[in-house]
């Protein structure tokens, strides 16, 4: 009789350890964004500035990013042409609504996201403003992670053939 109760202990135990860990790979592939979660530095070595004749100032140095329900919150660190420190923060709607940034020269970034067709990244939709409202560029980053999720790529894309493109690396901070 303490065999039987023993074997459907176990059975029991087996099953609610396998249904807790097929839930939470669920959760996860149902929210794909929670993998990007954390604090990435960008690798300066691998993110080829000279071939993109970019400076370096047109990405951040750093970015954190947090997920809240169906929001994902980015604070990033960037350096202007004059290398002054600007720290920011964009709250990005998973449901394609646009957030306004106004950054420290008065210029305006606009900016939605949306899951990519693979559903295991997502694509930024960005229009810059000069500070006095006039249009200015168009541009798209594909964020993916490589590397088993050590690293972030952001893949930008200018709008216009004569505009520059860059693949951006970032490292995970532990």
């Amino acid at each position: 009789m303490d065999m039987k109760k023993n074997k459907a202990i176990k059975f029991l135990l087996s099953t609610i350890i396998g249904l807790l860990i097929t839930s939470g790979a669920f959760a996860q592939q149902g929210n794909p964004l929670i993998q990007f979660v954390g604090k990435w530095e960008i690798d300066m070595k691998r993110t080829d500035f000279v071939q993109a004749r970019v400076p370096e100032w047109i990405l951040p140095r750093s970015l954190e990013i947090k997920q809240k329900k169906g929001v994902i919150r980015i604070d990033s660190k960037w350096y202007d042409e004059q290398m002054q420190q600007h720290y920011y923060t964009e709250y990005l709607s998973l449901d394609g609504t646009s957030n306004e940034l106004i950054l420290a020269d008065g210029s305006k970034r606009v900016v939605s996201l949306k899951l990519n067709d693979e559903g295991i990244g997502f694509v930024l939709s960005v229009h810059t403003y000069n500070s006095n409202g006039d249009h200015d560029k168009d541009f798209t980053e594909t964020w993916a992670l490589e590397d088993d999720g050590k690293t972030l790529t952001i893949d930008r894309k200018a709008q216009l053939a004569n505009d520059y493109s860059i693949k951006a690396y970032y490292g995970r901070n532990k």
